[in-house]
């Protein structure tokens, strides 16, 4: 299990570490990443995948040939029909390919004769081979050249003449990067030389253009237009003026770090000319602290490592703030204190796509976003393509900054960009963003203000934080997220009880989510397929499951669909498989439902439910204050999670296949209890024994506080410092769960008298004493 991580790690931590499941780890694993289906349409879509070329260039025909040929043969192998897939093949990729080579394709073709794949990727290889022949360098004395004039308004081409290059500065016969006459001086002194000489202060040889202007290929080192021969290493910015001459920004940026609290260090530019750039701004939903949504205008800064939120608006959500020590620094140090952050949770205007954000809360981000408001007809956006802001080019305010953290996970595969002059649009996940150079602006004097901002000394914080939280025995109220509150009130609003007080829950769905589940009936049937290939070479192994299924059905804890509409909207399918454990007292074989197995939607039931917050205490003071007592009490109850019922109209997404034989049909199962592997599942029925505790602490006051502190999942762990203390437990516990129809058995204890009088429906009672080992969890 140490050697998965991942999805692959959740499809078998359900099972318990042991030599005996290995091969049901196995089998798992294979069932959910050997499917002949997945692998095919992964190469499908690497097929789809590869690059485009725009211009002629090796690296990316390289992966156009390898790639195919590479996804090709793997699919030959997987014996699929690709013999006839020529046709199709060569239509997407040759639309990949640039005009040149496009162009070459189609000269290659002789008659009207369909060219097969075979051919065109030898026709790919032939090419790669004549690019990297041709891109080899030539000597250093002789040089083909294409050279092209301008006579009386007509272009004039030479080809094929060969020119002796002449150095500039000692007249040798190579070129300027490699005179040593030149590579001995310093790169001030070079800088000074080629512009005595008017040379181009990029290519270092034309005197007909400056270095913004040359088609070459700029700085190796820092990407500016300069030749690599003239950077100074670890220039400021001012110094890169002193290459290029007059630029139009100028950076300035600085940090603060102050002993034991978080730093943040904050990166500001300035310009002052007539061009300005535009910065990536969305609008999205931001949850309220009634659940309720509102839109708000957010920043996406790749650059920061922290995420602000404003003060105006965490007051207008109600958020709750805890409190923080940051140190916030500006330009010339200048540092504020920041002393509150809250989490708040975004939604996706145009998709499902939500997530949860820890943000600093600051009362001002950043000046209004474009700093003017520009004509919008001046953009060329296609009209077919949702904007993440609408009104990106109106200049307003911001209320949100999102940080790396989230920034990356948020960019799709899709960017277009109309030329140098204009923004960019890059497609993700809240729509299509723009961000770039303006080219007009209303004035020469502008201030453009952008915001970094990076965190360190977070994992020291974090460790002190946990390192103080697990030394704090004081208790008080817990800290929940907001989907954790969410969580709670979804349960007080919704949770019944019938006539027998047994509870009925509703799942805590996410809303937003919940149209998008899809169906996974086909890898649930597959699933059970490969269940009875395992049963084939173990046939005790199906006896025993099948009669786990079957006290399923007998305790009315499932019913079987009769009639099934294969276009029923919102039924999920649970693949499920057995835990063994061979040393239990009693349930040697459990069947576990796997509710994380995604659908064809890529969502499974899990991804659209809430988890809920743990309310129960952790296991560590349970167990200490267990071991305090003099006389103790153990029990469990009996099927906890089949004790709650799920509201009907949600029990369609908890069907399971299931069949005794592979020669009959396969038959349909609904859960009608919560369901163990689901993500809500402990919350649910810890959350109604809490109820319970609640409801009747009037009536049994020591078995509610039982209730609510000595229990860790389905274990009651408890005791006394006196017999009569322990018995009122015991008289007291008994009758309070069963007003929930809750059952305890396997009681145990180092005092047999208090076990005298146990109900015969407990499984069996041992006592404590020095021959017995007693296994408690």
């Amino acid at each position: 299990m140490g050697s998965t991580t991942g999805e692959a790690y959740n499809v078998i931590s359900s099972l318990e570490i042991a030599d005996e499941n290995y091969s049901v780890a196995w089998d798992l694993l294979i069932e959910r990443y050997d499917n002949k289906r997945v692998i095919v349409q992964n190469h499908l879509k690497a097929i789809v995948k590869l690059p485009v070329m725009n211009k002629e260039n090796i690296s990316e025909l390289r992966q156009i040939t390898d790639g195919a040929s590479r996804h090709i043969q793997a699919l030959k192998a997987l014996k699929r029909p690709t013999h006839n897939w020529d046709d199709l093949l060569i239509y997407l990729l040759s639309s990949k390919l640039d005009a040149v080579t496009s162009r070459e394709w189609r000269r290659s073709l002789v008659g009207d004769e369909l060219p097969t794949f075979k051919q065109f990727l030898d026709f790919l290889s032939h090419q790669c081979h004549i690019i990297e022949s041709t891109q080899k360098p030539s000597s250093a004395s002789a040089k083909n050249v294409n050279s092209r004039s301008q006579v009386n308004g007509k272009q004039k081409t030479s080809c094929n003449t060969a020119v002796k290059a002449k150095c500039v500065f000692c007249n040798g016969e190579h070129l300027v990067y490699q005179c040593k006459t030149f590579l001995d001086l310093t790169v001030a002194q070079r800088i000074e030389n080629i512009r005595s000489r008017k040379l181009c202060l990029n290519c270092l040889r034309s005197t007909a253009h400056i270095a913004n202007k040359c088609p070459s290929g700029g700085c190796k080192t820092c990407s500016r237009k300069h030749n690599t021969l003239l950077h100074i290493p670890g220039a400021a910015t001012e110094q890169t003026k002193a290459i290029e001459g007059p630029k139009q920004e100028s950076s300035i940026s600085s940090s603060t770090e102050s002993n034991g609290s978080s730093v943040v260090v904050t990166h500001s530019s300035s310009s002052a000319s007539s061009a300005s750039s535009l910065l990536s701004t969305a609008v999205v939903f931001v949850q309220n602290k009634d659940g309720s949504q509102r839109s708000c205008r957010v920043l996406l800064d790749s650059g920061s490592q922290a995420n602000f939120i404003t003060k105006n608006l965490s007051v207008a959500l109600g958020l709750v703030p805890r409190s923080i020590e940051i140190s916030v620094s500006g330009i010339s140090g200048t540092a504020t204190q920041a002393k509150q952050a809250v989490q708040i949770k975004l939604t996706s205007r145009i998709s499902a796509f939500s997530w949860v954000l820890d943000c600093i809360v600051v009362d001002h981000i950043t000046d209004d976003l474009p700093a003017f408001t520009v004509k919008r007809q001046s953009f060329d956006i296609p009209r077919n393509i949702p904007l993440a802001d609408p009104q990106f080019n109106v200049s307003s305010g911001v209320d949100v900054l999102i940080g790396t953290e989230v920034f990356w996970s948020l960019i799709c595969i899709g960017q277009i960009r109309a030329s140098d002059k204009h923004p960019t649009l890059q497609k993700t996940r809240l729509g299509w963003i723009l961000a770039g150079k303006l080219n007009k602006c209303p004035s020469r004097s502008l201030c453009v203000t952008s915001l970094h901002a990076s965190v360190s000394n977070v994992e020291l914080n974090d460790q002190l934080t946990n390192f103080w939280k697990m030394e704090d025995f004081r208790g008080g109220s817990k800290t929940y997220t907001i989907e954790e509150r969410l969580c709670e009130q979804h349960f007080v609003k919704t949770t019944l009880r019938n006539e027998q007080g047994r509870y009925v829950v509703q799942l805590p769905l996410k809303q937003q989510l919940v149209d998008n589940l899809g169906t996974s009936r086909d890898i649930a049937l597959n699933r059970l397929r490969s269940l009875e290939r395992r049963f084939d070479k173990d046939p005790n192994l199906r006896v025993r499951y099948s009669n786990f299924i079957h006290e399923y059905i007998d305790l009315g804890h499932v019913r079987q669909i009769l009639e099934e509409d294969p276009n029923e909207p919102g039924a999920y399918y649970m693949p499920h498989h057995c835990v063994l454990k061979e040393d239990a007292k009693s349930t040697k074989l459990r069947v576990v439902f796997d509710a994380s197995c995604k659908a064809d939607s890529g969502l499974s039931l899990n991804d659209i439910m809430m988890v809920g917050p743990v309310i129960q205490d952790d296991l560590f003071s349970i167990l200490l204050r267990f071991r305090i007592h003099l006389y103790v009490l153990v029990a469990d109850i009996v099927k906890m999670y089949r004790q709650v019922l799920v509201h009907p109209s949600q029990t369609k997404l908890q069907r399971f296949l299931w069949r005794d034989d592979k020669t009959l049909d396969v038959q349909i199962f609904e859960s009608l209890v919560v369901t163990f592997g689901e993500a809500a599942a402990a919350f649910l029925v810890i959350r109604c024994l809490i109820d319970l505790a609640e409801r009747y602490e009037k009536e049994f006051p020591i078995a509610s506080l039982i209730l609510k502190r000595d229990f860790y999942m389905d274990d009651m762990l408890t005791g006394a410092d006196s017999k009569q203390e322990a018995l009122a437990i015991r008289d007291q516990i008994i009758p309070l769960l069963r007003l929930g129809s809750f059952e305890l058995s396997k009681w145990g204890s180092n005092c047999p008298e208090l076990l005298a009088g146990i109900s015969d429906r407990s499984d069996r009672v041992v006592p404590f004493d020095k021959d017995n080992n007693f296994r408690v969890l």
